[in-house]
């Protein structure tokens, strides 16, 4: 075994003994964890790398380029995976980019590479460090009763749309949009679910009374995790209750569609 690959061998070791699975929720490190792995070991390979931002940031793309040789990239992407980033392009020296999954599951079918640009797999956690203070939650108005007696439950009816097990919050401290185009934004994808089953009434809290609540993120456990949604600017979600403690009526909206 190369030294190369007794580095990678101990940092998983490592990883495993710091990082454990969270109630077998499989999830991407940060670029921020990512990116202290890649610059440990340009230290003593000679490859670099760059982040590539995509239209949101939940999701970003990290291109690694400038290798010395195949070996290293093969395990270069041992590490990578373990990490949580997947290849999802090989760029060879003449800029043509390979990706047939063959190509992708054996890089050695691919001849004179230049660079491999990854994905996050899993959803990327967000360091507490880095949470906004104020978070905010839409929901249909028939909810405000259970939402103030229980507070927000994964696995409850307090969201319009998305996975069933996720509670999304939203960001609006830059301004981006208003708490009433947010509303109107989940209403429309609220409204689509129920026409995409002919069969159903639409439900009179869908057609134009939301609240939304304000969370005080500084009130939340230690346990609490917080993802990036990878479909929104300025939206997360969480796979924990979020106790009514922390959670402030912030306004009532009555939408003109």
């Amino acid at each position: 075994m190369n030294n190369f690959k007794k580095m990678v061998a101990l940092r998983v070791e490592d990883l495993q003994e710091h990082y454990k699975l969270y109630e077998g929720l499989i999830y991407t490190y940060s670029f921020k964890d990512t990116r202290s792995m890649l610059g440990y070991y340009t230290s003593i390979y000679s490859y670099r790398y760059r982040l590539i931002e995509n239209e949101n940031n939940a999701h970003p793309y990290i291109e690694i380029y400038n290798f010395d040789n195949i070996d290293d990239i093969l395990e270069l992407n041992k590490l990578m995976n373990t990490y949580g980033w997947y290849a999802i392009d090989i760029i060879d020296k003449y800029n043509k980019p390979h990706h047939e999954k063959s190509e992708l599951k054996n890089f050695k079918e691919v001849k004179n590479i230049f660079s491999i640009i990854y994905r996050a797999k899993f959803d990327i956690e967000i360091d507490k460090k880095f949470w906004p203070r104020y978070l905010y939650h839409v929901s249909p108005s028939k909810n405000l009763d259970k939402i103030n007696r229980y507070g927000l439950i994964p696995k409850s009816e307090s969201k319009v749309t998305g996975h069933e097990d996720h509670i999304y919050l939203y960001d609006i401290s830059d301004d981006k949009f208003t708490l009433e185009e947010l509303a109107e934004e989940i209403h429309k994808s609220g409204l689509k679910e129920q026409l995409d089953k002919p069969k159903k009434n639409i439900p009179d809290h869908y057609k134009n009374k939301y609240i939304v609540f304000k969370i005080d993120m500084e009130m939340q456990k230690d346990y609490f995790r917080l993802f990036a949604d990878p479909d929104l600017t300025d939206s997360y979600f969480t796979l924990d209750n979020i106790s009514s403690l922390s959670i402030h009526l912030e306004e009532i909206i009555n939408l003109k569609i």
